[in-house]
């Protein structure tokens, strides 16, 4: 920039035009700011830069936790989706322990089980089904009349 308004300075003092005194000592302090300034303008675009990468960082952060979470929902619903059909397939103590009370021949109704192995009426009505989905008992009759009966 120096460079420039030497040369525009000499140019005008040897064509005998006006003179701008000031011109030189204007550009030189220009030329000087602007030397000032450009670490200022490469700090600011590293800023820039910086917070740009950061904020990427955590879009993407926030995404994969999304994702995380979206994931772990269908796989928490799969899972039980699972362990309800792995259930129907499962012998466990109580179902055990319903088949160890039943007399051959003999028919129950969900009361009765309940009463000898000592549980509540809606679960013993679930282990009751799972037994008959297994075929280890059958059903007889319809919801308020059922009853029912081991299978031999």
């Amino acid at each position: 920039m120096k460079e420039v308004a030497r040369a525009i300075s000499n140019t005008m003092k040897n064509r005998n035009e006006l003179v701008f005194s000031g011109l030189t000592e204007t550009i030189s302090q220009f030329a000087e700011l602007s030397k000032m300034m450009q670490p200022v303008s490469d700090s600011t675009r590293n800023l820039a830069k910086l917070l740009s990468e950061a904020l990427n960082s955590n879009v993407e952060s926030a995404n994969k936790s999304a994702n995380k979470s979206a994931n772990k929902s269908a796989n928490k619903s799969a899972n039980s989706e699972d362990n309800s059909d792995v259930n129907l397939g499962y012998f466990s103590k109580r179902h055990e322990q319903i088949i160890s009370v039943m007399d051959n021949g003999k028919e129950y109704t969900t009361e009765n089980i309940a009463t000898l192995i000592g549980l509540k009426g809606p679960r013993t009505t679930q282990l009751m089904k799972e037994l008959v989905e297994m075929g280890l008992v059958e059903s007889l009759g319809t919801t308020r009349n059922r009853r029912y009966r081991k299978v031999n």
